[in-house]
């Protein structure tokens, strides 16, 4: 169980990294993914009344991933309680698979020759192949936690 908890990191960072791959191997999964968060940010933009929800959206993704990313980089300076680190790692992991791929989705968006067509959902598609590389590059500097703090 020690090798475990040493490489949580590791083993998660992998597992997402898998994850972000099978996602755009299913096809439907970024989208509705994708779907799911503009519905989040049509709410918001019904509170707050900006002129697109595609920004709205946008400020969302980047809203959420900020929060969480600084969550996590707090908790990884101040704390050696592995177990709230391993917690918000995992939960770091969710919001990138969730936010991060819909943020680089609006980039693209607000892009000014982005072509707005039947396309665009193959845009979708192929963000969790760009971001797939991160979830084992957090994951070995959340390892590199453990080995400091032993």
């Amino acid at each position: 169980m020690k090798n475990y908890t040493e490489r949580f990191g590791i083993i998660w960072g992998f597992i997402f990294f898998g994850i972000s791959i099978l996602m755009t191997a299913t096809f439907i999964l970024p989208i509705y993914i994708g779907y799911v968060v503009e519905k989040i940010g049509t709410l918001f933009n019904m509170i707050i009344k900006a002129d697109s929800i595609g920004k709205s959206t946008y400020f969302i993704c980047v809203l959420v991933l900020s929060i969480v990313i600084i969550l996590y980089i707090v908790a990884y300076l101040k704390t050696n309680n592995f177990k709230i680190l391993d917690t918000l790692l995992i939960i770091l992991f969710l919001t990138i698979l969730i936010f991060l791929n819909s943020a680089l989705f609006y980039i693209d968006w607000f892009k000014p020759n982005f072509r707005i067509d039947g396309q665009q959902s193959f845009n979708m598609i192929v963000k969790p192949l760009l971001t797939c590389w991160i979830y084992p590059i957090i994951g070995f500097i959340h390892y590199l936690k453990f080995k400091v703090a032993k």
